[in-house]
């Protein structure tokens, strides 16, 4: 029997860009994969109730997610918290009694946040009134067919009302008089619909962004 030998060369073969290029996005993909996995391990290693680290660079479904999540976990907290718990939380924190103006106060740097504003002790209670009034100002809108309410309403719905109809008379209360007049016409004109008909409440926006109240 005959053998036959081969030898083989190496040989360096020319690159295709293409295939270079779909490497380079695999690449790109996969570094972003496990950076939204490394936020998702720090945002649910946390204390229960503490607001989770929001990076930019995550997918809007999940900054929604992950601020549900914070705010159903805030709800726990303090369903399952005895009276002396929540004294000693407002002891650490300065909190005297629950103050539910305080939703307006707080900017986590999003585009949905309220403005940052500097507050002063003597008339603190004055400027959460006017930060009240001027984020609800910006963020209801009424059109022939719909009244829309800002997604941070809905999440801090109970802080100001007992439900959602009687949100929108709270919200009619606090807008400036001609706006509140308009609102009311439109609740008026409406009553006799269901509250899903014409209630839109608006996507929270997490791009970033810092509003300063000058």
């Amino acid at each position: 029997m005959t053998n036959f030998v081969f030898s083989f060369h190496e040989q360096t073969l020319p690159k295709d860009p293409k295939i270079s290029e779909k490497v380079d996005r695999l690449k790109k993909k996969l570094r972003h994969e496990e950076n939204i996995h490394r936020a998702l391990k720090r945002a649910f290693n946390r204390p229960l109730g503490a607001l989770p680290r929001l990076p930019p660079y995550l997918p809007p479904y999940v900054l929604a997610l992950l601020a549900e999540v914070a705010v159903l976990e805030e709800e726990i907290t303090f369903c399952k918290g005895t009276k002396n718990h929540e004294m000693a939380a407002r002891s650490i924190y300065g909190l005297e009694l629950s103050e539910p103006l305080v939703t307006f106060a707080l900017s986590c740097g999003t585009w949905s946040s309220p403005a940052v504003r500097v507050y002063t002790a003597s008339q603190v209670e004055n400027e959460l009134e006017v930060a009240k009034r001027e984020y609800l100002q910006a963020a209801v809108g009424i059109s022939a067919s719909k009244f829309a309410i800002p997604k941070l309403l809905d999440w801090y719905l109970l802080n100001f009302a007992k439900d959602l109809e009687s949100l929108l008379d709270w919200i009619c209360l606090q807008l400036p008089s001609e706006l509140g007049k308009e609102a009311i016409k439109f609740l008026e004109k409406r009553k006799t619909e269901p509250l899903s008909q014409f209630v839109q409440i608006m996507p929270y926006e997490f791009s970033f962004r810092y509003l300063i109240c000058t």
